[in-house]
C-alpha cells in the first residue's frame, strides 16, 4: 500500500494540481507528516534531540518537493535560543517586483508535563504538528503549479514559538524593507485541526492589525482587524460553502483581537497577518483546546472532514490572492 502511494505521489508531480485540496491523496499526505511529527518524532521542545529531528525531516521534504539550498529556494535562518533553524521554502514568481505570500507554522512542542505528579511527554500533535503539516501540504500543492506571474509563495517552519516567538521573530528581522513591503499576507498556521467530539470549536482567524491606505493600524477587542487574511479566508469559505452557520450552529471566521502565536511578529512589523486555528466560540469565551500542551494532545479522536475543509479553505484563499490581490476586498 505504501509503495502504492508513493508511486501515486511521483505521478501527481508531474501534472498540475487540482483548483482544491480535494482528495484522499492530499489528506494522506497531510496525516503522514502529522503522524511523523506527533508520533514517530514526539515531543519536540526547544533544545532537544527531537527539535532538530522534527527540523531534519521538514527540510527533507522540503528538498522532496525540490526545493534547494545551491539556487535559493532552501534558506535556513538562525535562532537566538535554539541550535534548531527557521525554514524557508521559496516558489519565486515569473516577474521580480512580485508580492509575496507567506504560509507558515512552527513545530517545536511545548515540554514534558507535569499532570497529578507524573510527567510526560507532550506529542504536539495539534500543537503544532497539524499546522506544519498543513504547511507541507500547501507546498506540496502549488509546487505541481506553473509559476506565478506575479506572486511569490513562501513556505516557512518555525521554532520556538513556545518559548516567545524568538523563531518568527529572526525571521521577521532578517527581512527586507523591500520584502516587507512585498508581503500581501502571511497564513499562520496552529491548531489546525479539532476532535470530533468538540462540536462547539470553530474555524477561526486571530489578527491584530491591518494595512490601509492611510499606513498600518492596529486592531481592539471592539474591532479587530479584517485585514487581507481574513478577507481572503472568508471569501474563500463563502466560494466553497463550508462551516454554514445554519448547519453547524457556530459562526466561523469572525476575527478576533488576539496575538499568542507567530503572527504577532509579522504585525508587529506592519505587515498583514493571521493566526489560522480551531478554537472555541467567542460565545463560549474562545477557549484553546483542552489537551493543547498536555500529554493528550496526540492522535486522538480528530475530525479529518473538518481539518480537510479547513485546508481546502486557506488553499483557496491563497490561490484567490495569487490570481488577483484584491480578492475577498
Amino acid at each position: 500500500m505504501k509503495i502504492l502511494l508513493a508511486l501515486l505521489a511521483a505521478l501527481c508531480l508531474c501534472f498540475p494540481a487540482c483548483a482544491e485540496f480535494d482528495d484522499m491523496e492530499d489528506m494522506d499526505y497531510w496525516y503522514d507528516q502529522l503522524y511523523i511529527l506527533s508520533e514517530e518524532i514526539g515531543c519536540r521542545p526547544v533544545g532537544s534531540d527531537n527539535e532538530l529531528a522534527a527540523m531534519a525531516h521538514i527540510r527533507s521534504k522540503f528538498e522532496a518537493l525540490g526545493f534547494r539550498a545551491e539556487n535559493g529556494t532552501l534558506n535556513g535562518y538562525d535562532v537566538s535560543n535554539s541550535s534548531a533553524k527557521d525554514l524557508e521554502a521559496i516558489l519565486p514568481a515569473q516577474n521580480e517586483a512580485s508580492d509575496i505570500l507567506i504560509v507558515c507554522a512552527h513545530y517545536d512542542s511545548a515540554p514534558p508535563a507535569t499532570v497529578n505528579g507524573v510527567t510526560s511527554d507532550v506529542p504536539g500533535t495539534r500543537d503544532n504538528a497539524s499546522g506544519i503539516a498543513g504547511m507541507l501540504a500547501m507546498a506540496r500543492e502549488f509546487v505541481q503549479l506553473p509559476a506565478d506571474p506575479d506572486t511569490e509563495m513562501r513556505f516557512v517552519a518555525f521554532t520556538s514559538e513556545e518559548t516567545g516567538h524568538q523563531g518568527s521573530q529572526a525571521y521577521v528581522e532578517h527581512l527586507t524593507p523591500n520584502e516587507r513591503e512585498r508581503i500581501a499576507a502571511v497564513f499562520n498556521l496552529d491548531l489546525i485541526t479539532v476532535d470530533i467530539w468538540l462540536e462547539e470549536h470553530v474555524f477561526s482567524v486571530d489578527t491584530m492589525g491591518m494595512r490601509t491606505p492611510e499606513g498600518y493600524v492596529n486592531g481592539s477587542d471592539e474591532h479587530p482587524a479584517h485585514n487581507k487574511v481574513v478577507r481572503a479566508i472568508q471569501a474563500a469559505m463563502q466560494e466553497l460553502d463550508y462551516f454554514d452557520p445554519a448547519e453547524s450552529g457556530a459562526t466561523h471566521c469572525v476575527p478576533r483581537h488576539l496575538g499568542m502565536s507567530d503572527h504577532d511578529s509579522f504585525h508587529f512589523a506592519g505587515m498583514d497577518s493571521a493566526n489560522i486555528a480551531f478554537r472555541g466560540n467567542e460565545e463560549e469565551g474562545g477557549s484553546w483546546h483542552p489537551y493543547m500542551h498536555l500529554p493528550e494532545d496526540n492522535l486522538g479522536d480528530l475530525d479529518y472532514e473538518r481539518t480537510h475543509q479547513a485546508l481546502n479553505i486557506v488553499y483557496t484563499a491563497l490561490n484567490g490572492l495569487a490570481a488577483d490581490p484584491a480578492y475577498g476586498d
